[in-house]
């Protein structure tokens, strides 16, 4: 259950106030957006991994999932925060 103080809708508050970092920082997702990270592993397994690359693997491995069907890579995720900060703008 998200509340007020999850750092998640922290995350989304603050979207649109700052401009973020268009590229990984040595694989990492730039800090003021790391808990969407952990929001996008929640969406697609509450009670798994809390970071994408160990939880596509754990989704690949466990369920044998084709590529359609697991999380976003960490890569493929960060335009669409960047998109989403530049729409609230």
């Amino acid at each position: 259950m998200l509340n007020d103080d999850d750092q998640a809708i922290c995350c989304f508050k603050e979207l649109g106030k700052y401009p973020i970092p268009a590229e990984l920082d040595s694989g990492e997702l730039p800090a003021q957006v790391k808990a969407l990270e952990r929001f996008v592993c929640r969406v697609y397994n509450p009670k798994g991994a809390t970071t994408l690359p160990l939880l596509r693997w754990e989704l690949f491995r466990s369920k044998n999932l084709k590529d359609e069907m697991l999380p976003p890579t960490r890569a493929t995720l960060l335009p669409h925060i960047i998109r989403a900060n530049y729409i609230t703008i």
